[in-house]
């Protein structure tokens, strides 16, 4: 297939790529989207989260959250908190609505590949 099989994946892609978001400084390593579809969090190599609107056209970052000391491994989105797994060995809780950190969990001895939440963050 070679290069006949590279030109239709890349014409495929343009058919269906909306818009690339490249306000990382690195590559993107996790997503998470809200349960209306309204907001989108990516977590990076660059050691910060992203959060954009997808309501805009073209999608916009609404805020950028610093304070992981490494790569961000895994995000999940809970009412208004994001939560944040990182290979700095800690897990972050984040006010979505100021980007303020609220919470870290330390004591890890190992990078944190994901995060589950049950029950009331408060």
């Amino acid at each position: 297939m070679g290069s006949a099989g590279s030109k239709h994946r890349a014409k495929r892609d343009q058919e269906w790529l909306i818009q690339t978001l490249d306000d990382h400084e690195s590559g993107i390593n996790c997503m998470a989207l809200s349960n209306d579809s309204t907001v989108l969090a990516t977590g990076s190599d660059d050691h910060t989260i992203r959060l954009w609107s997808t309501k805009t056209t073209p999608i916009e970052c609404l805020s950028v959250f610093s304070g992981h000391t490494d790569y961000i491994t895994h995000i999940i989105m809970y009412e208004n908190y994001l939560i944040s797994g990182s290979a700095d060995q800690t897990i972050r809780k984040w006010d979505m609505t100021n980007g303020q950190c609220m919470l870290v969990c330390t004591g890890h001895t190992s990078l944190v590949n994901r995060v589950i939440c049950i029950g009331n963050l408060k």
